[in-house]
């Protein structure tokens, strides 16, 4: 797969009448890949992938990653109520052509540690997996650093995404991530801190990607620029 980095778009999840609307997602997915976004974060938090069961996301996954993956990187968002729930959605993703998994420890549901949780996962499945530290999801906890540097050494998870919002936890992350691809994926903290990611996941990309593209693009050249 190669290092990720750059503008993934975590994008939203169209309904008509309470069923996923096919056309609505292939028409908004095809205008992010032409507008150059790197790729696409389907069942994220912006695509609300905690209103859908287990049946609903397994199709959305099975209906969109085989064509997706053709044309861009594609993550999907696999983290279930449980473990079990997680290792069989991993394997659906898997299956259906995924680059990367992405999984939001829920230590305060399983009681598993984020160590614990992440060990016994990677064992179960074969798809390179993406950390997502998100308090808004796991009871307002962050990932422990000391987790997330020894997880850094897992040779199967390959990125971490945060959405914390929380200036000085990003920049331990920094430190703590090691060869994981860091993203930002709280928009309101970009500002601060886009210089140390390498890449971004930005919900209103959905509404302007060229413009965030164009965004990360041009804090890169700044970077990079003697």
């Amino acid at each position: 797969m190669g290092d990720l980095k750059g503008v993934i778009i975590p994008i939203i999840t169209p309904l008509i009448e309470g069923s996923f609307d096919v056309e609505s997602f292939y028409n908004l997915s095809s205008g992010l890949i032409e507008s150059g976004v790197d790729g696409i974060f389907i069942l994220g938090t912006t695509g609300e992938f905690h209103r859908f069961n287990y049946e609903s996301r397994a199709e959305i996954i099975e209906c969109t990653v085989p064509l997706l993956s053709r044309k861009t990187i594609v993550v999907a968002g696999t983290t279930g109520n449980n473990l079990e729930e997680t290792v069989d959605l991993t394997e659906v993703a898997c299956k259906a052509g995924a680059h990367a998994a992405v999984i939001a420890p829920m230590f305060g549901k399983t009681g598993l540690n984020p160590l614990e949780y992440m060990a016994e996962l990677s064992e179960e499945t074969e798809i390179p997996l993406i950390l997502y530290n998100n308090p808004g999801i796991t009871e307002g906890r962050n990932m422990p650093i000391g987790d997330v540097c020894r997880l850094s050494k897992n040779n199967k998870i390959v990125a971490i995404k945060d959405s914390s919002g929380v200036l000085p936890y990003f920049r331990m992350l920094t430190l703590a991530a090691g060869k994981l691809s860091l993203f930002q994926g709280d928009e309101a903290s970009l500002a601060k801190n886009i210089y140390l990611a390498n890449g971004i996941v930005p919900g209103t990309g959905n509404v302007n990607p060229r413009l965030v593209v164009d965004i990360f693009n041009h804090s890169s050249r700044k970077i990079l620029s003697p």
